[in-house]
């Protein structure tokens, strides 16, 4: 069973909705004011837990509930009447051949609902033709999705790796309890098909009550795999194949996923997938989410104004790029990134993902070089588009090390990067010849940290910090950058450290008594790029988001 997740963003009514299904009246639908994120962890919802519904009752039911963040199941995307044996060819026409605006417009009613996708749960078969497997991409590119997630059979897994690899995005293999060597149902199954992927960005969709039922350690799995991990499927489950069960009735460690979650900050969408045999949908969706919160904590960590869902895991960097058809579909309609995706004003659409081994993805971020393209930092001038300036924005790095070894910090000793806005591609130089600079910095093993002017924190070589605040070598420090028309705070480990206004006379002051002074577009720029800095020393970011202030 999988997903219906943040693969988002588009622009669509939602009409009206069937209140005796939902349980919500016609014309009520409401943009989500705030994350469904508790205690830190992102609660969302695979959309086949509403089979029995449409997909605007279920988009409609999931604001009723509060769920920002969602896993989209493919029958909510395809029509259901080519699902039917006979019609398989018909299906594979109607996959091959039907325009990407389907796909850019459903994941519009996503983002006007408040709502984003993890993931399109697309389940690539042996009987999928690679041209099918091929446009589940686009489709997924087109939708505004990062992965897709697979009740995949094995023997696809190198077809499926293959294009994984050449679009830059993951696939995340689904388990169930069946024991079948061409099927998904142990950990041996899910290093089999990494193993089989090669350098492809083949990940895990960990369905913990299947694991359970196939009595196999959900726990473990979790512990040793979570860098693999895109998207958590919560339903209870007893051993020795067992049946499904109300949430609490089952052998499911619900409760200790959700707690392990939390106290690691793995920033991992736990989906809700309700398949017990329950009464309303909606009224059942209700008690798993009540569930969630009496393990979290309600309302501990949730953010106001609708983050979009977090994507920090890492893959080996994509030799192709984008789909051709999603961008130029994207680019004709007007207003929409290179994945089709319609941008709300202001918003920044990059997501970058931690740094692993197998190394950096590229899906939304990029290099400005084309041979640099498998950092998102390389040169000085990964980008995601356009926020920054004096456009409302705000970004928040949920994490960044800068040095050290162990625990989640980098290898080295002395790491120097930084994070820029209002960077402007159109200016003959790098990033900061334009876009002020939040320094990300080892202080008490880099020169810099000696001067508070280019510590840690800092509005590099503008700004000092009130006082150093980064946490030990091999902690993660927490960053937040907000930019509200001019007026900018940074922020670190909850701390507020220092605020500019970039109209000032004070800032003008500033800058022209910096090295700075002759560069005509420093902090001038009213709409740019979001930039992270390539200084040659080690550094990690994760979770790093960025959203338009309401």
């Amino acid at each position: 069973m999988t997903q219906l997740t943040r693969r988002e963003w588009h622009r669509l009514t939602l009409g009206s909705f069937a209140a005796a299904a939902t349980g919500v009246l016609p014309g009520t639908a409401r943009r989500v004011a705030a994350e469904s994120r508790f205690g830190g962890v992102l609660i969302g919802l695979q959309s086949f837990s509403f089979r029995d519904m449409t997909l605007d009752e279920g988009i409609a039911a999931m604001q009723q509930l509060g769920i920002t963040s969602c896993e989209l199941w493919e029958l909510h995307v395809e029509p259901r009447e080519l699902r039917r044996p006979e019609n398989r060819e018909r299906l594979r026409r109607w996959r091959t051949t039907v325009p990407l605006d389907h796909f850019a417009e459903i994941g519009a009613r996503f983002e006007d609902a408040g709502i984003g996708l993890s993931a399109y749960n697309l389940s690539f078969k042996d009987h999928f033709s690679d041209a099918e497997i091929a446009r589940g991409f686009e489709m997924a590119a087109a939708l505004g999705a990062p992965a897709i997630t697979a009740s995949a059979q094995m023997n696809s897994v190198p077809r499926i790796a293959r294009y994984a690899e050449r679009f830059g995005m993951p696939v995340a293999m689904h388990n169930h309890s069946r024991l079948d060597p061409n099927e998904f149902a142990t950990p041996d199954d899910f290093a089999r098909a990494m193993r089989l992927g090669g350098a492809a960005p083949i990940a895990v969709n960990l369905d913990i009550g299947h694991m359970v039922a196939a009595n196999h350690d959900p726990l473990a799995y979790l512990r040793a795999n979570h860098e693999r991990i895109v998207t958590i499927h919560l339903k209870d489950r007893r051993r020795d194949q067992g049946p499904n069960t109300p949430w609490g009735d089952g052998d499911t460690p619900i409760r200790e996923t959700l707690l392990l979650l939390r106290d690691e900050g793995w920033d991992i969408p736990a989906n809700i997938e309700y398949e017990y045999a329950g009464g309303d949908t909606l009224t059942e969706l209700g008690r798993c989410l009540d569930y969630c919160k009496d393990v979290l904590g309600a309302g501990d960590g949730r953010a106001a104004g609708g983050w979009r869902a977090p994507f920090d895991r890492a893959w080996p960097a994509a030799r192709g790029r984008r789909p051709a058809g999603a961008g130029a579909r994207g680019r004709a309609a007007g207003g929409r990134s290179s994945t089709g995706r319609r941008r709300r004003r202001g918003a920044a659409t990059g997501r970058t993902r931690c740094r692993t081994a197998g190394g950096w993805s590229t899906a939304r971020w990029r290099g400005s070089a084309p041979e640099a393209t498998s950092s998102p930092s390389t040169s000085s001038r990964a980008s995601s588009s356009a926020s920054s300036g004096r456009a409302r924005a705000a970004a928040t790095a949920g994490g960044f090390s800068a040095g050290g070894g162990g625990g989640g910090g980098s290898r080295g000793v002395g790491g120097n990067s930084g994070v820029f806005f209002g960077v402007s591609e159109a200016v003959d130089g790098p990033v900061w010849f334009s876009g002020p600079e939040y320094q990300i910095l080892h202080n008490a093993g880099h020169r810099d940290g000696e001067a508070p002017i280019t510590s840690a924190g800092s509005n590099y070589a503008v700004h000092p910090p009130d006082r150093d605040v980064t946490r030990p070598v091999g902690e993660w420090n927490r960053s937040r950058l907000i930019v509200d028309r001019g007026r900018v705070e940074h922020w670190m480990n909850d701390v507020h450290l220092l605020s500019y206004d970039l109209d000032s006379a004070d800032w003008q002051a500033r800058v022209a008594a910096s090295k700075f002074a002759d560069l005509p577009s420093y902090g001038r720029v009213r709409r740019g790029r979001v930039a992270i800095q390539d200084h040659g020393d080690p550094v990690r970011f994760r979770n790093i988001r960025i959203r338009e202030l309401e």
